[in-house]
C-alpha cells in the first residue's frame, strides 16, 4: 500500500479511546464507514480520516459496515461490507471485507471486484 493509496476501513475501527493513537500509524488517506462499535464523538475519527460515512457508493457498489437489506440491491450491485467477522451470507452480492475474511490486511477494490459475478454479469472493475 501507497502513503496515498485511499483506504476504506468499514466500522469497528477500534476499541477503547486510548487505541486512537493507533490511528496515525496507518497508511493511506483513510475514509470511515461508521460501524456498530463507533461509538466516540466524530471530531475524533476526523482527526484520523479524511471522511467519516454512514455509507458509502463507489462502482455500483455500496459499501457498510451492516450488511443491507435485499431490496436494496435494485439500486447497487453488491453490498461491500464488514460486521459478521468470519461469516458470510450465501448470497453473491454482499463481499464481507471484514478483518477476518481478508487476512487482516487491505484488499484492493480491482481485486475485490474482479470475477465476482452478480446474477450472471460480473461487477465493474474500479478504475486506478
Amino acid at each position: 500500500m501507497k502513503p496515498k493509496d485511499t483506504v476504506w476501513h468499514l466500522g469497528d475501527v477500534l476499541f477503547g479511546r486510548d487505541t486512537f493513537e493507533i490511528l496515525g500509524r496507518l497508511n493511506g488517506v483513510k475514509k470511515l464507514v461508521m460501524g456498530n462499535h463507533d461509538r466516540y464523538p466524530t471530531r475524533l475519527y476526523l482527526e484520523h480520516f479524511n471522511q467519516v460515512v454512514g455509507a458509502a457508493e463507489m462502482h455500483g457498489c455500496i459499501l457498510t459496515h451492516v450488511p443491507v437489506h435485499p431490496s436494496q440491491f435494485g439500486r447497487y450491485k453488491a453490498n461491500i461490507h464488514g460486521h459478521l467477522h468470519s461469516t458470510k451470507i450465501d448470497d453473491a452480492r454482499y463481499i464481507n471485507v471484514s478483518a477476518e475474511c481478508i487476512g487482516l490486511a487491505p484488499m484492493p477494490l480491482d481485486d475485490l471486484l474482479h470475477n465476482v459475478e452478480l446474477t450472471g454479469s460480473a461487477l465493474l472493475r474500479s478504475e486506478s
